[in-house]
């Protein structure tokens, strides 16, 4: 059964990025052994021009660097950085970018630094770039037992006094993988076919979107595991965030169903009734239909409709659709993920062939601090479907 590790997967950061693990040594330049041997730098492979000395520091310090992660050495790690001057690179997989100074970079360091991971400093190559700045340009690996990436990382190093300290750092890139070859998950492979629409039933009902739009809102309200139900919510939330950027990119996917807005009526008295739909989903599709349509004025009347008419079908979005009800207050769902956060959440909930390992391994160790018990869900039930076919 695979293990609940405490880092947070690190696709979503670029200042220090994560590191690997290997059973083998490397071919680049690192040796990197099991168990608890660390990684090293070749330094011999990062001769450029500049003073030999200030090289051997800052080349020394990423050693160290290297071995305080390996190690699980927190403040020897934190040690190696100028607090005054340094500034960081936070990349999200979503494109944005984000500039920490040492502070922020510690608060966040300090929460994801943990055991079980190894990093690697392959090929580095160092240049002087200012009067006592050293540049080192080298390929970082990372891995942990369920997620392992690599890729270019730039670390600027201020010598004096016979010391380096880290001032600048910047993951450019990240690819999937110790290697290039294999995103190494730890997971099975994903061979599960997708259901006909006719038998989505339960968790599958929200997990494989498509054919019957209110099957997720059926499914959800005939639920009765707890944990299985925050899942399906999960995975609307997941549909609502894209359903949001799609209409923000002005390319919005359409209303499942659309003929339903009909039954919502303008105003009046709700007519919920053995002869009448007018009730939360109905108006919550007449809501977004008319969003999509750029009508805001009807679609907020029929929105606070939804939640005055029948709120209990209307607590998660219509298929390709993000607005909701929290009890009888409209709300917009999927505001609480990223949109890549939201690919992967869809891929890991479809069993993505190619996908969905990484993005379940990575569903795991996001969930494993804020719903352990949904984590554990994913990985022991979740996970062992998508590998059958």
């Amino acid at each position: 059964m695979l293990q609940f590790f405490r880092r947070h997967v690190p696709l979503t950061l670029i200042v220090i990025a994560c590191g690997c693990n290997s059973s083998k040594s490397d071919t680049k330049g690192t040796v990197v052994q099991e168990k608890s041997t660390t990684p090293t730098v070749n330094a011999a492979a990062a001769a450029k021009p500049a003073d030999d000395a200030m090289v051997k520091l800052a080349l020394g310090a990423l050693q160290e660097w290297v071995d305080a992660q390996n190690q699980n050495k927190l403040d020897g790690y934190l040690g190696l950085y100028d607090a005054a001057s340094f500034q960081g690179i936070k990349r999200t997989t979503s494109g944005t970018e984000q500039k920490q100074n040492f502070d922020a970079w510690k608060q966040e360091r300090s929460r994801m630094f943990g055991t079980g991971v190894t990093v690697a400093a392959d090929a580095p190559k160092a240049a002087s770039v200012g009067p006592d700045m050293i540049e080192v340009r080298f390929t970082q690996r990372w891995k942990n037992p369920r997620y392992a990436d690599h890729g270019p990382k730039v670390m600027r190093f201020n010598v004096k006094n016979g010391a380096a300290r880290i001032v600048y750092e910047e993951l450019v890139s990240s690819t999937p993988g110790w290697e290039d070859a294999s995103a190494d998950t730890g997971l099975s492979k994903f061979v599960r076919a997708r259901p006909e629409n006719s038998d989505r039933k339960g968790l599958d009902a929200c997990a494989y979107l498509g054919g019957f739009g209110f099957a997720c809102i059926d499914a959800l309200l005939a639920e009765k595991d707890p944990i299985v139900k925050r899942y399906m919510r999960r995975l609307s939330d997941a549909d609502a965030r894209q359903a949001f950027d799609a209409l923000q990119a002005k390319s919005p996917h359409g209303v499942a169903h659309a003929e339903f807005a009909m039954q919502c009526a303008d105003k009046g008295p709700c007519k919920a009734d053995a002869a009448h739909s007018d009730d939360g989903y109905m108006c919550l599709t007449r809501a977004e239909n008319a969003i999509q349509q750029g009508n805001e004025a009807e679609s907020q009347a029929a929105h606070e409709r939804a939640c005055t008419c029948g709120s209990e079908r209307a607590q998660i979005p219509i298929m390709g659709g993000f607005l909701a009800c929290n009890g009888k207050t409209p709300e917009k769902r999927g505001q609480n993920m990223t949109s890549a956060e939201a690919k992967e959440v869809r891929a890991c909930g479809e069993c993505d062939a190619q996908a969905g390992p990484a993005a379940c391994a990575k569903e795991i160790e996001r969930l494993s601090k804020s719903d352990a018990e949904l984590a554990k869900y994913i990985e022991t039930v979740h996970v062992p479907r998508c590998s059958r076919p």
